[in-house]
């Protein structure tokens, strides 16, 4: 199955503390009460040695469809808002490190 994550490459910056991963979960269930974010990826992503957002790097959009038979819309949007969150920690890392 061909996914548009194939080439994916998270980067996370050493100057950042990423949150557990059940904390950044917690907060996607809050902006998105109805997705059931936990619930969803929780045990998968535990299961795999995820156990803070940085740990995110040892594991592929991938494994979690096939192993864990996520939707991969699902998946994909997972993705998007980690590498957002990803590029907004990095970059308030960035700007406080400038002060």
């Amino acid at each position: 199955m061909p996914s548009i994550l194939t080439n994916l490459e998270l980067e996370t910056d050493p100057n950042v503390s990423y949150p557990p991963i059940n904390d950044f979960l917690a907060k996607l269930d809050k902006g998105e009460p109805r997705r059931g974010w936990i619930e969803k990826f929780l045990r998968p992503l535990t299961s795999l040695g995820v156990r803070t957002l940085d740990d995110i790097e040892i594991i592929s959009p991938e494994c979690l469809i096939v192993f864990h038979r996520l939707c991969p819309l699902m998946v994909m949007d997972f993705f998007v808002h980690i590498i957002n969150y990803l590029d907004e920690a990095s970059n308030l890392a960035h700007q406080s490190s400038r002060l």
